[in-house]
């Protein structure tokens, strides 16, 4: 169907819908697509390729709230859906140390930030819910449950703030408790 007839905010189009199945689908959005943005994903995607994919960013938790913190496990206020934040970071493509730019930072910049704008437009349409609520029945269903990252640990340093993930990090000398405190129970993704 066209966006005229698409379950919408008003819910238009739910009448159409009799089942819905959504497996894994990160909804609310995962740490996870925040580090593969940073880290890359495996050995065949570089952080690069992964920065030029909208649908990366639409992965990403929809509140600024609470995924960031200090060596201490204190929350730290940063906005995920700032480009300028990234930049002045050097996150992702724009890590000074690796040198993985995708051409200048202005036009990387721009990207970004329409990348995180049409994201966060994103989590903001799913988010609304009919007068009566959600116009389609929700059911959640949950299995073994493994550590999932929910937190990602700021390092302050003299030119920027480093990303410290949980798996990746040589200067946490304790990964264990890191775990503890950046990791939720999910399916190892979401």
């Amino acid at each position: 169907r066209g966006a005229a007839g698409s379950a919408g905010a008003g819910g238009a189009g739910a009448e159409d819908i009799a089942r819905l199945v959504l497996l894994g689908t990160p909804s609310r959005g995962t740490m996870s697509a925040f580090q593969i943005l940073n880290t890359g994903f495996a050995l065949t995607m570089s952080p690069r390729e992964i920065f030029t994919m909208p649908s990366a960013y639409q992965l990403m938790p929809a509140g600024r709230d609470g995924h960031f913190l200090d060596l201490q496990g204190k929350p730290v206020d940063v906005d995920l859906y700032d480009a300028a934040t990234w930049v002045r970071n050097g996150w992702s493509v724009f890590d000074p140390e690796t040198g993985r730019g995708p051409g200048s930072d202005g036009e990387a910049g721009l990207f970004l930030q329409r990348a995180l704008d049409r994201a966060r437009a994103l989590h903001a349409a799913m988010a609304i819910d009919g007068p009566d609520g959600p116009p389609v029945p929700v059911n959640l269903f949950g299995s073994a449950c493994m550590p999932t990252l929910d937190q990602v640990v700021l390092e302050a340093a003299s030119d920027r703030v480093r990303l410290q993930f949980p798996d990746q990090s040589p200067t946490w000398r304790n990964a264990r408790e890191r775990g503890k405190i950046a990791l939720i129970p999910g399916d190892g993704t979401v």
